[in-house]
């Protein structure tokens, strides 16, 4: 697949927010201050950022470091910074809040991911081996373990209590340390959150569901440099299907509208039907 997602030049990086209604309305850089007590005189005035602002979506950092923000609709990222100056007398102290339209490339750095031979980014914190397998196991294992914080911090927002014990890295969860495999992680998040598909019936749930899987997109997006497909394959099936509902997956992953999907999905499908196809040929040759 094309790197564009990740070249900070590329079209779709560069100008996708020019036709976004939240995004074309901020600029580049937005800044606003406000001041403890305003010199009027020297033209100090309290501002606000843009209303646009507020529609943007957070995404936390796997460094714990300055806050990355996205827009909902085109995929556009932000970088969100706040800084408070304090000064004696009380009269030049002031809280500052900057927004910064950033590239792809450019939020992938913030996520703690670097660029690696194969064209796959590298996890946070990963070792920096020359093994192939290491480096890969080092990838699935951070971005698994953020997956897995990203999971449990959905569903406590949501109030869903009872979800934390069950899934991975939970109380109730065997286990703690992050597996390296896609499939692994899936099948113990396919139980935690899916036990039945009749849960899929609820539309409150099943909006739940669509807003954590919107963002492991996004982020899957990110640290595998526009290129996902064969994790998200290791989750479609691990997610399986339901008898009424079919694959269970593609109900819980963003619209087709979605920035870059449509090729990670197509991509997703020719893997399958090539383990199918496989798997087809070995029990011929079993005699099955």
């Amino acid at each position: 697949m094309s790197d564009d997602l990740m070249d900070g030049d590329a079209p779709r990086s560069r100008g996708r927010h020019r036709g976004c209604a939240t995004c074309s309305s901020l600029r580049a850089y937005e800044r606003a201050v406000q001041y403890v007590q305003a010199d009027e005189t020297a033209g100090e005035t309290d501002d606000r950022l843009p209303e646009a602002v507020g529609r943007l979506r957070g995404v936390p950092t796997f460094r714990g470091g300055p806050d990355l923000m996205r827009c909902p609709e085109c995929g556009t990222w932000y970088l969100y910074e706040s800084a408070y100056e304090f000064l004696i007398g009380f009269g030049g102290s002031y809280d500052e809040q900057t927004v910064t339209r950033l590239s792809d490339a450019e939020a992938l750095d913030h996520l703690g991911g670097s660029t690696s031979a194969g064209g796959h980014a590298r996890g946070p914190e990963a070792p920096t081996s020359t093994a192939p397998a290491d480096d890969e196991d080092a990838t699935a294992r951070a971005a698994i373990g953020y997956a897995t914080r990203m999971a449990r911090a959905h569903a406590a927002r949501a109030g869903r209590t009872a979800l934390l014990a069950a899934l991975p890295g939970g109380d109730g969860a065997a286990g703690r340390e992050p597996t390296p495999s896609w499939f692994l992680f899936g099948l113990n998040l396919a139980g935690a959150l899916i036990p039945h598909t009749d849960v899929l019936d609820d539309p409150d749930y099943l909006a739940f569901l669509r807003g954590l899987f919107a963002d492991l997109f996004d982020f899957l997006v990110v640290v595998y440099r526009g290129d996902p497909a064969r994790e998200l394959a290791e989750l479609y099936r691990a997610f399986g299907s339901g008898i009424r509902c079919g694959p269970v997956l593609p109900l819980l992953l963003p619209a087709g509208a979605r920035p870059g999907i449509a090729p990670v999905m197509a991509e997703v499908h020719r893997i399958l039907e090539a383990l199918y196809e496989d798997e087809r040929r070995r029990q011929d040759q079993m005699g099955y």
